[in-house]
């Protein structure tokens, strides 16, 4: 019986006498200067409940400071990676800087990615469409785990396209650390087996350096299992702490769901969009891997996971823009040919892309100063406070970032709330606009509890105001 040949991708679009590498690189060139632009516009804005999260732990591992508000239901590869740099003496700053980093490679990958599968000027076209989407743009500004993560699985897929045994044996194991970056990513691990399927059949399991990248996968996760068990004594416990965000949902819940994320792709705009559903379709025959790897995080966050936020399915987009260039490509070559073809095809590119840097742009702009009455809060009380001093506040994790002082939240009983004041538990009591506070504290003013505002912030109309108890200052 004749040996059935483990079957190629798809053959890529000639280049034709049109590319140049000087393309990507000024592409680069471009996406590098918009990324630093926005670097220095946002190096000094509050960070959200979600990076203070990985700062006040990387800066624990690092410097031994408090970790108060970090939740175990994070992943803890960002938090390990910063560490470093604070541990050598570096902060906030340096973090920034190396998201930059990330964001660029990933804009990189997306143009190596889709020239594997699709040739090179759809990889070029994908590229520069995600390099301006706002997902990309606004969370590269944003000390949160969507960027390393993104970073790390294109990598693992590029490794894997590139067919070459020491590459091949690398793709698992990076994409282990991608999960331990963020643990959705582990849904591109059947993404990459229906491609392996496809394109290898039975061949796969004859493949010593996939096989070899499995076995090697199982050693990257390994330390990290046997860290969660002597630390809480579970390998999982982060997977059992974040449970609540797979709900028991209804039919129709589901449905929802998917309808949000379907909804969504209406941000490519009126010109990608139809080019996206006609890129999806010639995927699906001459690229499957774009088409499923497209549609199954929509899905997977739409049918089973809550809340439902845009940020989520950022492992999407790079697939999703393949295919609208794919797309955009298939129907310029039915329009005209060669150097007239390559010229449409960038000009619709650009014009699709300005309303996305548009919109990017906005959407940074408008954050810029977000929580920022707290981050002054914490400045104030780190400078008006021993290292011991404890903070009662439902915003614990940025309080404790900025403050470099441990915090508790507010306790749902008020007998409680003032025993632990009385007892002299806590110097400060830190209240804003920003969190909710218990039930009981909305139906009462700070002055009958025995608290005395210190300070606000801002100034002029505080949205965070540092109260202590009784006259004790």
């Amino acid at each position: 019986m004749k040996r059935r040949k483990p079957r190629s991708p798809a053959k890529p679009v000639s280049t034709g006498p049109w590319f140049s590498p000087w393309l990507v690189l000024a592409l680069l060139a471009v996406a590098l200067g918009v990324r630093l632009y926005y670097f220095l516009l946002t190096r000094d804005q509050p960070v959200w409940w979600d990076e203070a999260e990985y700062l006040v732990k990387a800066r624990s591992i690092a410097l031994g400071t408090p970790d108060t508000g970090y939740f175990i239901g994070r992943p803890i590869l960002l938090s390990v990676f910063m560490s470093g740099l604070y541990a050598i003496g570096l902060g906030e700053t340096a973090i920034r800087v190396a998201f930059v980093a990330f964001s660029l490679a990933t804009v990189w990958l997306t143009y190596s990615v889709g020239r594997r599968l699709c040739g090179e000027l759809v990889g070029l076209i994908a590229a520069l469409l995600f390099s301006t989407c706002y997902i990309a743009l606004f969370y590269t500004t944003r000390i949160m785990t969507e960027i390393p993560q993104l970073a790390l699985c294109l990598l693992a897929v590029d490794l894997l396209l590139a067919r070459r045994p020491w590459r091949t044996a690398l793709a698992i194991p990076v994409l282990v650390l991608g999960t331990l970056a963020r643990f959705p990513s582990a849904i591109l691990l059947p993404i990459l087996l229906v491609h392996i399927a496809v394109t290898e059949g039975r061949a796969a399991l004859r493949n010593r350096p996939l096989l070899l990248s499995f076995a090697l996968a199982a050693l990257v996760g390994l330390p990290y299992l046997l860290w969660a068990r002597a630390t809480y004594g579970d390998p999982l416990a982060a997977w059992h702490a974040s449970q609540f965000h797979i709900p028991k949902l209804t039919f129709w819940d589901r449905l929802e769901g998917v309808g949000f994320y379907l909804a969504w792709l209406r941000s490519f705009g009126w010109l990608l969009l139809p080019f996206l559903a006609v890129g999806l379709v010639v995927t699906l025959r001459r690229a499957l891997l774009v088409t499923v790897w497209a549609l199954t995080p929509l899905l997977y966050f739409g049918l089973f996971l809550r809340p439902l936020e845009d940020r989520f399915i950022i492992l999407a987009l790079p697939p999703c823009f393949i295919a609208a260039a794919a797309g955009l490509v298939w129907v310029a070559g039915r329009v005209t040919t060669g150097g007239r073809q390559t010229a449409l095809v960038v000009a619709v590119a650009l014009v699709g892309a300005w309303p996305l840097a548009s919109y990017s742009d906005q959407l940074i702009r408008v954050k810029l100063d977000t929580y920022s009455g707290l981050k002054d809060a914490g400045a104030w009380i780190r400078q008006n406070s021993t290292p011991e001093t404890k903070v009662m506040t439902p915003s614990s994790p940025q309080l404790t970032y900025y403050s470099e002082r441990a915090t508790v939240t507010i306790p749902k009983d008020p007998k409680e709330f003032t025993r632990r004041l009385e007892a002299g538990e806590t110097r400060y009591v830190v209240l804003s606009q920003y969190e909710g506070n218990p039930k009981w504290m909305q139906k009462t003013s700070p002055s009958s509890l025995g608290l005395q505002g210190v300070v606000g912030f801002p100034a002029d109309k505080p949205q965070a105001i540092v109260f202590t108890y009784g006259a004790r200052r």
